[in-house]
């Protein structure tokens, strides 16, 4: 792993002229993931945050903490390689459920596709997921819209029974 780059906590680049997945790849993500604040780890095999297509493998444990949010102009894409996750799609600007979609690497359905600017919420089911997640460059910091009733208790009783 000499090509591994730690950029922050949790998230590294492999700097490669070409990558492939390996074990090891996929046990360092796990372990990491365990051992930093977030409990959620990352590899970007995308070159730069500048990169128009972004693709990343990360591990997220399942106490790891996602905020309900929506990409505005921005497609996301995961595909399960281990675990089980669920993710829940709410109407407009609401805490109204739209849809729950659970995605399993060991039974269909393993993908999922966003095309919209869905407020959607993140949660792991297994222990450890490890997900191939693509989505649209270039990278911009805090670019993600999360809605107002979150902050709310009642907004954060809603996100902690789901």
């Amino acid at each position: 792993m000499n090509n591994l780059t730690k950029l922050s906590d949790g998230v590294y680049h492999l700097n490669e002229d070409y990558s492939v997945l390996t074990e090891d790849l996929i046990e360092f993500l796990k372990k990491d993931c365990l051992n930093n604040q977030k409990k959620r780890s990352r590899i970007n095999f995308h070159r730069s945050s500048d990169s128009l297509v972004h693709e990343m493998i990360i591990a997220m444990h399942n106490t790891t903490e996602i905020d309900v949010h929506a990409h505005v102009n921005k497609s996301e894409s995961f595909h399960l390689i281990e675990g089980d996750i669920c993710i829940v799609l709410f109407k407009n600007n609401t805490s109204k459920e739209l849809d729950r979609i659970y995605l399993s690497a060991k039974k269909q359905p393993s993908y999922y596709r966003m095309n919209a600017d869905i407020y959607h919420l993140v949660i792991p089911i297994s222990e450890i997921t490890i997900i191939h997640e693509t989505t649209q460059g270039p990278f911009k910091a805090n670019s993600s819209l999360i809605p107002s009733w979150t902050f709310s208790e009642s907004g954060k009783a809603i996100v902690s029974s789901i």
